[in-house]
């Protein structure tokens, strides 16, 4: 499979392995779903000033339970940018705690949300590669406002550079506004490859501290703004032995 793969498609997806949807800060109850679009990537001069890569993902959520929901997310830039191959991600996202579930309210408390995926880059000639990745996210809600942070670690044995590690880290912070029942605006700031080499990328990155050959193992900063639509108003939560308030 390594042998197969072409040296452009596997910068892509060092580039991209990390590259995501913003976070949630709750699930969407039980048999309900919602739809999210984020906007955002890695900063680049590579258009001759620091700018984020136009990086889109459209995808969708379903409430397995109300405190679990599966996901998938596509990368709609794929098709507009030769570089970037299909992207697709599947998800599994649970809430060991969250606002309406384990005895707190449903506008204020902490959760704690899990979040494991499997994503799958392709440029249907070259080859595929497919690595599972591992995520948590932490945060406090207080009526519409939910600032967040956490972590994701994804396992990627298909990198092309020699000192280049298979494990990679994006830690992730970000603010969760919640606009009545059904819309969400998020911000997000992650370093993506945290601690990587993405020295041969092709892209010259933004780093935190000088760009020379000795210092290409910092990643790289990217800023996000999700949006996302419930499509129902959360239901009663049954399963977790709260009942809905009445007016």
């Amino acid at each position: 499979m390594r042998s197969q793969l072409s040296p452009l498609f596997l910068v892509a997806a060092v580039g991209l392995s990390a590259c995501t949807v913003t976070h949630r800060t709750r699930t969407v109850g039980k048999a309900h779903g919602a739809a999210g679009l984020s906007l955002g990537g890695p900063i680049t001069t590579a258009l001759d000033a620091p700018v984020p890569m136009p990086v889109v993902f459209l995808g969708g959520r379903y409430g397995v339970r109300d405190d679990m929901d599966v996901s998938l997310n596509y990368n709609l830039t794929a098709p507009i940018v030769p570089s970037i191959p299909m992207h697709l991600e599947a998800g599994v996202h649970w809430a060991a705690f969250q606002p309406g579930l384990r005895d707190q309210p449903d506008d204020q408390g902490w959760s704690l949300i899990t979040n494991g995926k499997l994503v799958w880059l392709s440029d249907f000639e070259t080859g595929q590669v497919v690595f599972p990745a591992l995520g948590i996210t932490g945060a406090y809600r207080y009526r519409f406002i939910a600032p967040y942070l956490g972590c994701t670690a994804a396992v990627n044995a298909y990198r092309p550079f020699e000192r280049t590690n298979w494990l990679s880290f994006a830690p992730h912070v970000g603010l969760e506004l919640m606009a009545g029942e059904h819309f969400g605006l998020t911000l997000e700031a992650s370093w993506l490859e945290a601690g990587a080499n993405t020295y041969g990328s092709g892209l010259e990155w933004v780093y935190l501290v000088e760009n020379d050959e000795e210092k290409k193992w910092l990643g790289a900063f990217t800023p996000m703004i999700g949006m996302s639509w419930d499509f129902n108003t959360r239901p009663a939560l049954a399963e977790s032995g709260i009942q809905e308030k009445q007016p």
